[in-house]
């Protein structure tokens, strides 16, 4: 039976970047992922406890210039990977309404 991953944002170390993306380290297992600039801004979100699917467009739509449609698909994948420790074990924390 596998460990239980915390909630997203604990036992995470976030080092920003100066491009506005960032690197994510998981305390537990020293996994890292590096963020681009809109995902940096999701995950920030999400840390902070925003879960709301339209919220979350919103915030990367009014910070880049791109299609509503496009925008959305990136942060649907995103909060996925989030979801799954970007390796297939669900986080409890990161469901989006």
């Amino acid at each position: 039976m596998s460990e239980e991953r915390p909630p997203a944002g604990e036992g995470e170390y976030v080092v920003p970047l100066c491009d506005g993306g960032a690197v994510v380290v998981d305390a537990r297992t020293l996994e890292a992922a590096l963020l681009n600039p809109v995902a940096a801004l999701v995950h920030a979100r999400l840390r902070a406890g925003e879960t709301d699917l339209e919220s979350l467009v919103d915030a990367v739509a009014t910070e880049f210039d791109a299609p509503r449609d496009v925008i959305e698909a990136d942060v649907r994948r995103f909060v996925s990977e989030v979801r799954t420790g970007f390796g297939g074990d669900s986080r409890p924390g990161t469901e989006c309404r």
